[in-house]
This record gives structure tokens, sequence and C-alpha cells, in this order.
């Protein structure tokens, strides 16, 4: 039975870029006074990972222990649904390499948490600032709820064939 695991990584951006994406954001909306950048991990495998299992990929991915999960609006940005990207198939294969063979896919995105004064900040959710032509056609950003949910699910780990 094939398992998901959702985990939450190291801060994406370093401090300097947060705040030069935050004040591309201010010229959007002034509303927004912060903003936080984190990797997610999704993880497709066979079946659920043992404990030492789950130990050995949390330490593969550098994943944040017992984080905080920061204030804000999350905005998802991922690979499109559907597509396998260059970094989940090296991250596969390294993991598989390290002897975990149950796991079918490792997929990684990109939780932007936003906080605003009032109210979401509807306008930002599109490609991500400074995108070119090539990651629009690769990255998704889902502000709701079910972005989190399409993410953990088999939508995003799940590669389509076509005919």
């Amino acid at each position: 039975m094939p398992a998901y695991l959702m985990l939450a990584g190291q801060p994406a951006l370093s401090e300097f870029r947060l705040g030069r994406l935050l004040e591309q954001l201010r010229r959007i909306d002034v509303r927004a006074v912060g903003l936080d950048a984190r990797f997610v991990y999704a993880v497709w495998s066979d079946q659920p990972l043992t404990v030492d299992g789950q130990a050995r990929l949390a330490a593969l991915l550098e994943v944040a222990v017992d984080a905080a999960t920061p204030a804000g609006q999350p905005i998802w940005v991922v690979p499109r649904l559907g597509t396998v990207s260059p970094w989940a198939s090296k991250a596969t294969d390294i993991a598989h390499n390290c002897g975990m063979t149950g796991v079918r896919r490792i997929e990684r995105g990109i939780e932007f948490r936003v906080e605003a004064r009032s109210g979401l900040l509807a306008g930002l959710v599109g490609p991500p600032a400074g995108a070119d032509r090539a990651d629009r056609a690769v990255l998704q950003a889902h502000r709701h709820a079910s972005g989190r949910d399409r993410f953990r699910g088999a939508g995003l780990l799940r590669h389509r064939r076509h005919k």
C-alpha cells in the first residue's frame, strides 16, 4: 500500500534574498509585513517508512527538526502536477543508493509564508517573482489549503504518461 510523507526542510532563501523579495511584495501590496520561505518534501514510498527509515531520510534531506511553523498565509510553489523534476529524479536515485529502495519518489517544493497586516494578499499568487518563461512552465503556486493536500497526494508524486 503506497504511503505519503510530508517533511519540512531548511530555509529556502537567505535573509538577504527574503528582504529583497519582501520589498518586491510591498510594491504589489503594502500590507505585506513579513516573509519566510522553507523547503518542503513529499515522499512517496511503497509502504510507510519505519522510524529508522524516516530518521535516515530526514538526515539525507536535512529536515528541520521541531521547527515552528512561521506565521502568515502559505503559498506553495511546486513542480507542475504530473511532471517529474530533475531534482526529484536525482534525490530518488540518491535515496535508493542509500538503501531506501522502497522510496518511489521524493519531490521538493517551497512553502512561502507571507505575513500581512490584514486580509489575504490575493494578488500575489502566480509565478514567483523574477521567474522566467521556463520556470512558469514547470512551477505551480497554490494559495489555498487544497494546494497542500494536492502536494501531499498522488497528484504531484505520480508522473502522467502520455499516449
